[in-house]
């Protein structure tokens, strides 16, 4: 079984949400497409993700 974390508000960007997921000893992130900047136009995380 892998555990994830959602994503948080208090991290300002995706970067310092990928930090507290690994320090925490998780799998994954689960991204809230209703936050603007995770949507699928949104061009600068697009080849990130």
């Amino acid at each position: 079984m892998q555990f994830g974390m959602p994503t948080l508000i208090e991290c300002r960007t995706l970067e310092d949400n990928l930090m507290l997921c690994r320090e925490l000893g998780l799998s994954f992130i689960e991204l809230n497409m209703n936050f603007p900047k995770y949507q699928v136009q949104c061009p600068e995380y697009t080849d990130v993700l």
